[in-house]
């Protein structure tokens, strides 16, 4: 059995994630951070103080304002009080029970003019004053602030220099939080927060959320901003930045969801999931007087409890009646939050304890508890599926009604209709919850959601296949990192690769495809060298004949054939496979019943992974892999990007992998299932991507970044002899290496001059990796050493290297990075120059191009770095960025691979777009619909007075007549 490593409690986990993420705090010295809690919500408040003060644990520096009392002074923290905001709301807005009857329309109009109402009160309350009567001088590292339609505020951030500014909301994602963030909102698959919508809406469905996506999107934008702004100018006055600029400049966003409780969507780098941040693991024993009443509860009791900001003595009065009727026919005890227990002629049932407060968490914890009766906050529902409590779901107003759809859609929860309600409705919805065992239980559907939000439960260990048939010493290195980490593990890992296995592992079984490299050589047209003269187009078709050549290569080696022979009653709890343009192996994913699969690639994510995984691949701004364009592209190559992404794609789908099945049809025969299933269906992709060094993007939850999955932080063990001469190296030393499939040696001869030319003319020891035979006959340089092979980890890490001579291969880009050294890149192939690009940006290395490579080019990029320091300043800087996560690439892996074999392949994780056809995802469908009935609106509106026209002129001509 293998013991999971416990995560602790879901706030600590998300704390520590965050403590690791904001570069902004200082490692030793406490940062000072201001919190604008002034939304006029407790819930609200109490879920982002959880934050606020466990930075003042952690030695920060915490001012703090909101309309909530402190009950929990905390060191470090101080608190000011804006009193009496929730008494002027209360005179001046209806009671939010009235909004169980609005639409969604109505909820938006009514939530706008309550923003003005709070706006309003807040900045005139004496704790706003006393942080407005602050000195503009007075200086924080990060303001947190909460992004639910309290934007007035954000006058502060102007006020204090605009430092980092960290958003949060315990709503989840808000739908202009997306637009800021630069997040999708894709309202084919992303119910609005205000719609009972699930993730897989009809037609109707979509274009409700579609049209009520833009509604909301244009009255936040031209209302509610501009009112907010308009209120916040009289009391910030030149102070205040035009709020367009404020709100795209946020570091972060801390988003109060969970996926597997939520619906899974893609999330910018900037966006932070922190779902459940304010549960504890641990509970507070009862007030003895309460503990009592549980403890003597034999037949259970239910918790009613409609939260922070609904009362439930201010409910329509017939409803209050229904409920207590209903409540007097139930053996369990009911447990009322209420402020008051008299109810004007309504007598309570003896089993109703009614209590102005209660610790929820703590209750909903007891073991007899039988049923939460909730609102569907969403503090509420995380609460109740921690503690695997049934829910009864009677949401009012808001994000309640969308909360519920999540809970009735998992099996855990059961609907009691407010505008309906009858003491009949509610105890059927009562005896549903108690009667039905599924519901007891949580159903075992919950078991996913519990497991997200507690301690992971225990794994034994699992057979997990590895697809590593991509023939490249650097692809299978990445990948068999993970596998031989999982194999320590405990679990039984069976790989296949064209490697062969020089550090056996116990648990690890590896089969070799022999011969395959010799076989590429004679079946490859083009050798990878030849590839820098080569369009982008020729380079596709040219991989898409040697994929083709390549398949049928393995297929028909001695290693190919003896996992052909296994049996296909041979179970596996997981397959690994590498997605880089090796598909033909997929038929083992159908050969061996279509477990969980799991894909990788060191390459990080390529254009049809992010199809198949439902990540949004958006031209405008992700350049593709093959072209050395930045995210921020002119006209021109925002064109050309365009292009070459739909071009790729189509070859992808109708040549490569067209030629791949009908190869591995051949082998498989009737066990294969169509590409488009197996790759629609898989798991979990494993990019090698690090944000900080690649460019922002979405990405789905389905898709992990572990780039720097292979580094493990401890340089490799350099051989007496290398060390000696690295450490005589008093002036430094030069690395030249082209990584694994590129050789030196079959480089132009014109170039490999010039290169050794160049390193003659430098005082510096140069060690380059090469094939001492593949120089045969050519003159080497004094200060050039030639091997085979060198540790490249170890000799990346000695402190007397000054440069790093790189094809910039992804994984040597990394360790170039992670040891912070400086860069000299000379890109050749496939992403090399996408990756150059982003040295270039970063600051950190120098281009040389190698189709005009010369010696005095060469020595302009050497002493370009060895006579600046900003290029090593820059790295430093870029390494320490790319070293801070909050664990270990590796560790995530390992987590995730597991988490999906612990969850049967974690449907919940995949996005409702890849079950879309195109044209409903971009929403042609919904868009075509409203442009016919705008045209027909027009045409009847233009024939209606055409006829009215003709008719008056008829009548206007006889009228002349007579």
């Amino acid at each position: 059995m293998l013991n999971t490593k416990s995560r602790g409690s879901i706030m600590e986990f998300h704390i520590a994630t965050l403590a690791a993420i904001l570069l902004i705090l200082p490692a030793l010295e406490g940062a000072r951070i201001l919190a604008l809690m002034n939304m006029a919500s407790s819930s609200h408040t109490y879920f982002s103080r959880t934050l606020s003060r466990a930075l003042a644990r952690r030695g920060h520096q915490v001012l703090e304002i909101s309309p909530d009392v402190d009950p929990e002074p905390t060191p470090n923290r101080t608190s000011i009080l804006m009193k009496g905001i929730y008494e002027a709301i209360a005179k001046r807005f209806a009671r939010y029970e009235d909004f169980a009857v609005l639409n969604s329309l109505h909820h938006v109009n009514s939530f706008s003019l309550w923003c003005e109402i709070v706006c309003t009160e807040e900045l005139q309350s004496e704790g706003a004053q006393e942080l407005l009567g602050l000195s503009s001088s007075e200086r924080f590292d990060a303001i947190i602030t909460d992004t639910s339609l309290n934007e007035c505020f954000y006058g502060f951030i102007s006020k204090f220099g605009s430092p980092p500014v960290i958003g949060i909301s315990s709503h989840g994602i808000l739908p202009w939080t997306s637009t800021f963030m630069g997040t999708p909102e894709n309202p084919s698959y992303m119910p609005h927060y205000l719609l009972p919508y699930s993730n897989h809406m009809n037609f109707i469905e979509r274009l409700h959320n579609f049209m009520l996506v833009n509604y909301v999107n244009f009255i936040y934008e031209y209302y509610v901003i501009y009112n907010q702004e308009t209120i916040a100018r009289r009391y910030f006055k030149e102070e205040l930045e035009s709020y367009w600029n404020l709100e795209r400049n946020f570091s972060l966003f801390l988003a109060n969801i969970v996926f597997g409780l939520d619906y899974p969507r893609p999330l910018s780098p900037n966006v932070i999931p922190v779902g459940g941040m304010h549960i504890k693991k641990e509970y507070k024993p009862l007030p003895k007087d309460l503990k009592d009443i549980l403890d003597e509860a034999k037949d259970g009791f239910i918790l009613f409890s409609l939260g922070t900001n609904f009362q439930f003595e201010r409910l329509q009065k017939e409803k209050i009646s229904a409920f207590v009727d209903a409540f007097a026919a139930l053996s369990q005890l009911i447990i009322l939050k209420c402020a008051i227990n008299d109810f004007e002629g309504i007598t309570l049932p003896p089993n109703v304890v009614v209590c102005e407060w209660l610790p929820q968490n703590d209750v909903l914890a007891h073991p007899n508890i039988k049923a939460f009766l909730t609102h569907c906050g969403r503090l509420s529902v995380m609460e109740a599926i921690y503690r695997a409590v049934p829910i009864v779901a009677m949401p009012l107003a808001m994000d309640q009604h969308a909360n519920m759809r999540l809970v009735l859609e998992r099996g855990v929860a059961v609907h009691l209709d407010y505008k309906s309600l009858t003491k009949d409705t509610v105890l059927s919805a009562m005896r549903e919850i108690l009667s039905n065992h599924r519901g007891s239980i949580m159903d075992s559907r919950l078991a996913i959601l519990v497991a997200i939000l507690c301690i992971l439960p225990a794994l034994e260990g699992a057979r997990i296949l590895v697809l590593m048939n991509l023939p490249s010493p650097s692809h299978t290195f990445f990948s068999r990192t993970l596998s031989r980490a999982l194999a320590r593990r405990g679990h039984q890992v069976l790989e296949i690769s064209t490697e062969v296995d020089n550090q056996p592992t116990p648990n690890w079984t590896s089969i070799h495809m022999e011969g395959i490299y010799e076989a590429i050589e004679e079946g490859f047209k083009v050798v990878y060298e030849d590839y820098a003269s080569i369009p982008v187009h020729h380079q596709m078709h040219g991989l898409s004949e040697g994929c083709q050549i390549l398949c049928r290569v393995e297929l028909q080696s001695k290693g190919g054939q003896e996992l052909l022979r296994l049996s296909s009653s041979e179970r596996f709890d997981a397959i690994i496979t590498d997605t880089s343009l090796n598909e033909c192996f997929y038929g083992f994913i159908s050969k061996f019943g279509s477990p969980p699969v799991i894909g990788i690639s060191s390459h990080g994510i390529l254009p049809w992974t992010s199809t198949f995984m439902g990540t949004p691949e958006n031209p405008s701004y992700m350049p593709h892999y093959l072209l050395p364009y930045s995210d921020r592209m002119n006209f021109i190559e925002r064109l050309h990007n365009f292009i070459i992404v739909n071009y790729v794609n189509f070859v992808y789908e109708y040549d490569i992998v067209a030629k791949q099945e009908a190869v591995a049809k051949e082998y498989f025969k009737e066990e294969l299932q169509p590409y488009w299933n197996l790759e629609r269906n898989f798991s979990l992709f494993l990019a090698n991507t690090v944000f900080g060094l690649d460019y922002p993007r979405p990405i789905s939850s389905n898709v992990i970044a572990v780039g720097g999955m292979h580094l493990t932080g401890i340089s490799d063990y350099l051989p007496k002899d290398l060390k000696d001469i690295l450490d005589e190296a008093k002036d430094g030393f030069i690395f030249f290496s082209l990584g694994t499939k590129l050789k030196f040696g079959r480089l132009q001869k014109d170039k490999t001059s010039a290169i050794f030319e160049a390193f003659a003319a430098l005082p510096l020891r140069i060690l380059l990796k090469c094939s001492t035979d593949d120089l045969a006959g050519i003159p080497i340089p004094p200060n050039v050493i030639v091997r085979d092979w060198f540790p490249q980890n170890g000799v990346l890490a000695h402190p007397n290297i000054r440069i790093f001579v790189t094809h910039c291969g992804r994984l040597s880009m990394m360790e170039g990075i992670h040891w912070k050294v400086p860069i000299v890149g000379i890109p050749l192939v496939l992403d090399h120059y996408a990756n150059m690009r982003l040295l270039l940006n970063r600051g950190v290395g120098v281009q040389l191009d190698y189709n005009s490579l010369t010696k005095e080019g060469i020595l302009s990029a050497m002493r370009e770095i060895l006579s600046n320091d900003i290029y090593r300043e820059n790295m430093e800087r870029l390494s320490a960025v790319f070293r801070d996560q909050a664990d270990s690439a590796l560790d995530r892996a390992v987590f995730w691979t597991e988490y999906v074999i612990r969850h049967k392949g974690a449907p919940h994780l995949r996005p409702a777009s890849t079950e879309l056809y195109w044209y409903q995802y971009l929403l042609l469908d919904v868009i075509l619909f409203l442009l016919v009935l705008v045209i027909l609106s027009i045409l009847i509106i233009y024939y209606a007075f055409s006829a009215l026209y003709r008719f008056a002129k008829r009548a206007m001509k006889h009228k002349k007549i007579d």
